[in-house]
């Protein structure tokens, strides 16, 4: 039996390949950027995602890969208008929410009861 052992490359940590699920592949190089680190993501790709500045996504680590998913806000639809969920608005509030004064002016006129 011949034992063939074949030699990888190092992995390098400055080329990092995105794919998403239609199967385009691009590569980046990540770029400082003020105090942080950051790739950019080629615009075929933005666009076949919906990807645009400003959008959230989700990052996640699998053994050596890094993967990029745009979060979407649940929607509704209210007659021919869509919404955000109102489930989803309000996922954070627990009914603790107390009314206060924000300091801007002093009361005028009868507003102090």
């Amino acid at each position: 039996m011949n034992n063939i052992t074949t030699a990888l490359p190092p992995p390098t940590r400055d080329i990092l390949c995105i794919s998403n699920q239609g199967g385009v592949m691009a590569d980046g190089i990540v770029n400082k950027w003020g105090n942080s680190e950051g790739i950019r993501i080629p615009k075929d790709i933005r666009e076949r995602t919906g990807l645009h500045e400003g959008s959230r996504v989700s990052i996640e680590v699998e053994g050596e890969r890094i993967i990029i998913t745009p979060i979407r806000p649940r929607t509704t639809h209210v007659g021919r208008y869509i919404v955000p969920d109102i489930r989803t608005l309000f996922a954070d509030y627990h009914g603790d929410y107390a009314p206060h004064e924000d300091g801007f002016t002093a009361a005028v006129g009868r507003e102090e009861l």
